[in-house]
């Protein structure tokens, strides 16, 4: 059974890790190795900061939800007495599908993002006229 659990709650889990990383630490700078990387999101550096805070946000949320649906898929797996792979490797795939959908989601975000222009970032008391 240990393995069950194992295998049903690594995601959930290590989506509520990263996610936390990304929106309380995220990588400053653009990069091909760390964060949410995507073509939208390198595009300029208030989007790679944008795109970091929402994938954050969201990844926290989905690993919540799938921790819920995953304890109590356990719970009746336990009161069943049931242990069979086969009803296992679905539930992965669908926490794997989930994280596409999150891809799928920051992305559309992305799309709509309109960072700040230089003129909105000047405060008007800074303007010598």
């Amino acid at each position: 059974m240990a393995t069950v659990i194992l295998a049903l709650m690594i995601a959930p889990v290590l989506y509520i890790i990263y996610g936390v990383v990304l929106r309380f630490f995220p990588p400053k700078n653009i990069n091909d190795f760390i964060g949410f990387r995507t073509k939208h999101s390198k595009k300029t550096p208030h989007h790679w900061a944008y795109a970091q805070k929402i994938a954050g946000c969201y990844l926290v949320i989905l690993g919540v939800i799938l921790s819920l649906l995953s304890s109590i898929y356990l719970i009746y797996l336990y009161h069943t007495n049931f242990e069979s792979w086969y009803f296992i490797v679905p539930v992965i795939l669908i926490q794997l599908l989930s994280l596409v959908g999150i891809i799928v989601f920051v992305e559309y975000k992305l799309k709509g993002f309109k960072p700040p222009s230089i003129r909105d970032q000047i405060n008007e008391s800074d303007i010598i006229e």
